[in-house]
């Protein structure tokens, strides 16, 4: 075993679930990064990974969530999924909707109805 590549203190979670690394053209930015997350925090993370330890690694935060990253799994065209413990649920990571821009009703006149 060699020195680790990463490592994240007790503030950002406690507990590492272990990933796959990315291997679908569907989020290019994420093409070739190692998809793990954290059991406790809820939290997953996109690390580019080095040929060894670095003092800076290149680690992307993918999100927070209320769940409980038990599993993680890659299906055929190299996407990345995790199991959520609490739930007994899987989900495929993927790229967030648009956002829909609101509409300012700042301006609007109250309806007469």
């Amino acid at each position: 075993m060699i020195e680790p590549l990463y490592e994240y203190g007790h503030d950002l979670g406690r507990a590492v679930t272990g990933g796959y690394v990315w291997l679908s053209d569907s989020l290019p930015e994420l093409m070739g990064r190692y998809i793990f997350g954290d059991y406790v925090s809820g939290r997953i993370w996109a690390l580019k990974l080095p040929p060894s330890w670095v003092a800076s690694p290149d680690i992307v935060t993918l999100g927070r969530w209320k769940i409980f990253p038990a599993t993680f799994g890659r299906d055929a065209k190299g996407r990345v999924y995790v199991a959520d413990h609490l739930r007994g649920t899987v989900f495929r990571l993927a790229p967030a909707p648009p956002s829909t821009p609101q509409k300012d009703t700042s301006e609007t006149p109250p309806s007469t109805q």
